[in-house]
């Protein structure tokens, strides 16, 4: 099937990596035509199969170069991948963020309440909505994701009741799934050596435990690092701050750098770290300890401390402090500060104060990256000031969220 390549970062050395994949998953699929489903497994939708345009346009598009770091998911989802095609497939971020679309057929048997819409679909998949939704705040283009990163679902199929009840192969009984592990197995193996990961993010135990023993029976001719990430999936229990988690583990593994690596040496921890530092001065000042830092291609431009009891001004918080330095500087130098502005990079070690989020907003600076939330006056977690601008900066949050909380208590 011809499909459009649309990449900024496609490279003739790599062409034949997408097909080559491509042909991977048809392998994977005439060996699924031979396994002998579980009982309780009525219904199958295989979307790299009826969804092929978005699914090779998504692989051709985004995963055309080796990649050292794997999101590794288990199937499709009934309002994600298997209405779009994509791993994680939320219709609005394939189509509007991925800019992924493409014809959709159906499934060779389709049940009522499940049925394949392809991106007429109403519904939302949670998951889908929560992975692509943090990349793309963390990320702000799918390129950023994609030059390191790509996504892998262990099995293309989708498993049903007659009902619709989903199921997975782990809801089923060992001896009914060890024939598919030893199909799928392989060729994930194989998806590893091509894509020459470095880095398994597992999302969820199942894929732990497929990565486990996938990287135990066979040979690799690079070492492989194994991360479990909680799943998204709001039946998860403990979930409900998944983007929060989500952005601290990749904080935690070192990941960020692959995915903001467009920005030669940015670190998002060595501002953050320096804005503890100041933070840490505004608490020995008897200050309440928040610090900030505001960064231009990473340099910072403005750093402040909380100074409110020494000025006895209830407005010097860090952030309005180091606006000041930065409007001050262009008016002195001529410049025009609104839109310089909107390339600062802000990185405060507490969540930005309804007044200074409200602030920043106006300003249209790039982005806010803050350590932990503000559960008092937070301009996102009390009152969410973007429901009353036009403009909304990225927000990235729980960047060092331990450090900054400590320097509260």
């Amino acid at each position: 099937m011809e499909t459009e390549v649309v990449s900024s970062f496609f490279t003739k050395s790599y062409q034949n990596i997408s097909e080559r994949f491509l042909d991977l998953a048809d392998e994977l699929n005439l060996s699924l035509e031979q396994f002998q489903l579980p009982k309780k497994v009525e219904v199958v939708y295989n979307p790299t199969i009826y969804a092929r345009e978005p699914f090779e346009m998504y692989v051709r598009k985004y995963c055309n170069t080796p990649k050292p770091i794997l999101f590794f998911g288990m199937n499709p989802g009934p309002f994600g991948m298997s209405q779009t095609g994509v791993p994680f497939g939320e219709i609005e971020s394939v189509r509007d963020w991925l800019g992924i679309t493409g014809q959709v057929g159906k499934p060779p048997v389709e049940i009522r309440g499940r049925e394949v819409l392809g991106f007429q679909c109403k519904k939302t998949e949670a998951s889908g909505k929560k992975f692509w939704g943090l990349f793309k705040n963390l990320c702000t283009t799918p390129e950023n994701f994609f030059r390191s990163s790509f996504v892998y679902n262990y099995l293309p199929q989708q498993w049903m009741t007659r009902s619709g009840s989903n199921l997975t192969p782990g809801e089923c009984k060992k001896a009914e799934v060890e024939e598919l592990y030893r199909i799928c197995d392989p060729v994930f193996h194989k998806v590893l050596e091509l894509y020459e990961v470095e880095i398994i993010v597992a999302i969820g135990k199942f894929c732990e435990t497929r990565a486990k023993e996938t990287i135990k029976k066979y040979s690799l001719t690079r070492p492989v690092k194994i991360l479990y990430l909680q799943h998204p999936s709001p039946r998860v229990v403990n979930n409900n701050n998944w983007v929060e988690k989500t952005t601290e583990f990749l904080t935690d593994n070192d990941l960020l750098k692959f995915i903001l690596s467009e920005l030669g040496s940015f670190n998002m921890a060595d501002f953050m770290k320096r804005a503890l530092e100041l933070a840490s001065e505004a608490l020995s000042a008897q200050e309440v300890p928040v610090g900030c830092v505001f960064v231009i291609n990473s340099e910072i431009i403005a750093e402040s401390r909380n100074i409110v009891n020494a000025t006895h001004n209830p407005t010097r918080h860090a952030e309005i402090n180091c606006i000041d330095s930065v409007i001050e500087h262009c008016k002195t130098n001529d410049i025009d500060y609104m839109s310089y502005f909107q390339n600062v990079s802000v990185y405060v070690t507490v969540e930005p104060c309804i007044m200074c989020a409200a602030a920043l907003s106006n300003l249209r600076v790039k982005e806010v990256v803050y350590g932990c939330a503000n559960d008092r006056f937070g301009g996102k977690t009390v009152l969410d000031i973007s429901n009353f601008y036009e403009y909304n900066y990225n927000l990235v949050g729980n960047l060092m969220a331990n450090e900054a909380m400590a320097l509260l208590k």
